[in-house]
């Protein structure tokens, strides 16, 4: 996907999609921000930055290890 223009917004659909099957939606209209329907867990992306915010490291360990799946 390198040197596409579109390459960003493939990857993000990509990570969506991915983070839906964890139980992670689109929160409101806020572009990249995303939160899960059951934990206390927001996490947004823009760019090439994450910003993950969580109450506990449990909630943590659960969307990491998601991501690295």
């Amino acid at each position: 996907m390198y040197d596409l223009p579109q390459a960003g917004r493939l990857a993000y659909e990509q990570l969506v999609m991915h983070l839906q099957h964890a139980g992670y939606v689109k929160a409101g209209s806020t572009p990249g921000l995303s939160k899960h329907v059951s934990k206390p867990i927001q996490f947004i992306l823009v760019v090439d930055d994450f910003g993950i915010k969580y109450q506990s490291e449990d909630d943590l360990i659960h969307h990491l290890d998601h991501l690295g799946k």
